[in-house]
Parts: structure tokens; C-alpha cells; sequence
């Protein structure tokens, strides 16, 4: 299932470079500064709860199912062809 991640990073000055590892390791793209779609056998609860070790408590995060039907401008950042496989 294709999962919508979005979070605000708050805390200046934390280092988030394990946050953005642990979305890496699922099949994905980053689509904003702080959006990723990605693709996963997990619920949304469960990868949720993946993400939250490291976040500070402060910061804000978002998990939601996506649907099969999309539409994004050409200039996310991420490759609008991988992005179209995520959806299959």
C-alpha cells in the first residue's frame, strides 16, 4: 500500500539524519522538504510507530493511506516515474 509521510521537524539544531534514513528504507520518494510517499506492507499505525523514536517530542507527523489516484505538479522532488509505481 502507498502511505503519505509528513512531518514538521521543530527542535532547531537536532540532528533528523536517522529519521530520514529509517523513511529511506522503505520503497519511496520524497515528494516536499518535508512529504514522502512511500510503499509498504505496514498499516499505517505501524509505520507510524517506526518513525516515532526519532522524533522529539515537539515534532509533528502524519501517516495516511493514499489511494490509487494522484496528481502532482512536474516539479516535486522526487522522479515523477517512480512516483506513478508507487501507486500501482
Amino acid at each position: 500500500m502507498a502511505y503519505i509521510i509528513t512531518y514538521d521537524l521543530l527542535a532547531p539544531g537536532q540532528d533528523y539524519d536517522k529519521l530520514i534514513e529509517k523513511i529511506k528504507e522503505f520503497s519511496g520518494e520524497k515528494i516536499t522538504e518535508s512529504a514522502w510517499v512511500v510503499k509498504t506492507t505496514l498499516k499505517a499505525s505501524e509505520l507510524f510507530d517506526s518513525l516515532i523514536p526519532f522524533l522529539d517530542s515537539n515534532d509533528r507527523l502524519f501517516v495516511s493511506q493514499l489511494t490509487a489516484e494522484a496528481k502532482w505538479r512536474t516539479n516535486v522532488i522526487g522522479k515523477s516515474d517512480t512516483l506513478k509505481t508507487l501507486f500501482k
